[in-house]
């Protein structure tokens, strides 16, 4: 399931927006600074370097109460899971889909397919723009289109027209995926990175518990009252979302607020001539939203074409992530045929993979703190950014296991239970894996951040979205056990790379000129500037770039 973003914005603009403000000296917001002269002796707008008054300025988000953070959090983290679920709720109407609108399961898969393409495509448009219009912005326009593209779906149950189901789906990704990019950004805004670590935990779990709740939730609506119903109740559950949105969750974009000030400054009739310091510079780099979404768009294919570690492990954490919506489709097939599960039953197969997911997530405190014992082993050289590849060294031993254990389990005489319970170690396994690539690039590329990680999340998506479109003809002919075991044989020959990047990572990455960006390419060109602008990656925003790697999402 895709994730997040590291929105990795304008940091030399706004590092006085997201600093803490328990700085010392506050300036008052009523204080301007001086302007400054050029050599022309003309005079230029002032810069609004100390926006916040004081450490009480209720209009930072940081000074949200308590109890409104926690709410707004829970909003946002309830969108990621509305998409998540709408997503992989899909398979279970598949065989109903087929039949009902007289398609072929290559076509009707579609549905899901296009959907997934949509998730990762979306984040490299809207996470840019979200750098001009705010966050709130970007909620209200993206959301209630996502509203809007999801009632096709069920009317197309009514007419029996299959472009209205398939088609409306991709847009709908396209637009619902704010809350798995966006969203992240809202989470950090309003929490230090001292207490970041419980809402971020709860926000990057949202997705990859929306996955399992999708198939729970079809399974149970498709046999009692009818597939359609599956998708009238996801829409009902956008539109909560959607209500909670427009009522509830303010604007907590930092530089955003800035600006606005510095407008009001001027409309104020204070100075009319008052710009703040984001204002300046974006008149200075004359940056456009179209450029920024351009930009998000090459930088992380530069990334996926120069870098093989980017490339190497972005593509196994791709496959795992297609493997786990390609059993979203097989799964129903396999426990009905084999075991005789009736439709609303299927969906509870997911609970093993789901139980291993929470355990994953309630795992990362523990990680953390392995990793800040690492940095103070080392004294002043820190810990490197291979460290963080140690969860994945567990997670790429046991998802192999899962898979495998499963492959091994599904047939007649074994009890139902027990290839279940291999959805534990699967899904256990790919949290860590996803969770520790992620904080790795992070690390790793830390001035191109953003865009190695929406390399990461439009892999991910795509393979997730090709992955379900041939599991019908492998399981057709090589048989559950064999097809199973397949999927098993290719994320074990994948194993090795956490442990080989751990140990050549260093060495790798010295000679890479992304991490290097002063370097010349042997062809001649020179590297792309260091990123100020927003690239999608997964759930994060501005300087949760950096502070990404202190909670170990």
């Amino acid at each position: 399931m895709p994730m997040s973003t590291v929105n990795d914005e304008e940091r030399s603009i706004a590092s006085s927006a997201t600093a803490p403000i328990t700085r010392t000296q506050q300036t008052p917001f009523t204080s301007l600074p001086e302007k400054q002269e050029h050599a022309t002796g003309n005079a230029t707008p002032a810069a609004l370097v100390l926006p916040w008054a004081g450490t009480n300025d209720s209009a930072h988000p940081h000074n949200l109460s308590c109890f409104r953070k926690w709410v707004i959090t829970i909003i946002v983290s309830n969108g990621a899971a509305c998409v998540a679920s709408t997503s992989s709720i899909y398979p279970s109407a598949d065989e109903d889909i087929q039949t009902r609108f007289g398609l072929t399961h290559e076509i009707s898969v579609l549905g899901l397919s296009l959907f997934l393409l949509g998730l990762g495509l979306g984040p490299l448009l809207l996470a840019p723009l979200s750098e001009f219009y705010g966050r709130r912005v970007i909620y209200l326009v993206s959301y209630t289109l996502f509203v809007i593209l999801q009632i096709p779906t069920p009317v197309a149950f009514i007419f029996k027209n299959k472009w209205a189901l398939l088609v409306p789906r991709f847009f709908a990704a396209l637009s619902g995926s704010a809350f798995l990019t966006v969203a992240g950004g809202t989470v950090s805004d309003m929490f230090s990175t001292e207490s970041l670590a419980a809402p971020m935990s709860l926000f990057s779990a949202s997705p990859f518990l929306g996955t399992i709740v999708g198939p729970v939730i079809g399974g149970f609506l498709c046999e009692q009252v009818g597939c359609a119903w599956s998708f009238w109740v996801m829409l009902f559950w956008s539109i909560l979302v959607l209500v909670g949105v427009i009522f509830v969750v303010p604007e907590t974009y930092t530089t955003v607020l800035i600006i606005r000030r510095a407008q009001q400054v001027r409309s104020s009739g204070t100075d009319p001539n008052y710009y703040s310091a984001p204002e300046q510079e974006r008149a200075a780099t004359n940056r456009t939203p179209i450029q920024a979404v351009i930009k998000s768009c090459y930088t992380p294919f530069q990334l996926l074409f120069h870098e093989p570690i980017v490339s190497m492990l972005n593509t196994w954490t791709a496959v795992l992530m297609g493997i786990l919506y390609l059993f979203f489709a097989a799964f129903p097939k396999v426990f009905r045929n084999v075991y005789g599960f009736r439709l609303q039953l299927t969906g509870l197969t997911f609970l093993g993979i789901g139980f291993g997911m929470v355990v994953s997530l309630l795992s990362q405190p523990y990680w953390k703190r392995r990793y800040e014992r690492a940095k103070i082993r080392n004294g002043d050289g820190g810990a490197t950014p291979e460290m963080r590849l140690i969860p994945s060294m567990l997670g790429g031993i046991l998802a192999p296991i899962g898979v495998g254990w499963f492959a091994g389990t599904i047939r007649d005489g074994v009890h139902w239970i027990v290839p279940i319970l291999a959805g534990i170690p699967f899904g256990l396994g790919v949290i860590l894996c996803f969770i520790s690539v992620q904080a790795y690039l992070v690390d790793a590329y830390p001035l191109y951040a953003a865009s190695a990680l929406a390399c990461h999340i439009f892999m991910r998506t795509t393979l997730a979205a090709i992955f379900p479109l041939f599991e019908a003809q492998m399981y057709e002919r090589l048989g559950y056990q064999w097809a199973s075991g397949l999927l098993a044989f290719l994320i074990l020959i994948m194993t090795p790379l956490p442990f080989l990047f751990a140990k050549y990572g260093a060495e790798i990455r010295a000679s890479s000129r992304f991490t290097h960006p002063q370097n010349i390419t042997s062809g001649g060109g020179q590297v792309p500037s260091p990123q100020v602008n927003a690239s999608p990656g997964v759930a994060e925003s501005n300087s949760i770039a950096d502070r990404a790697s202190n909670v170990q999402r």
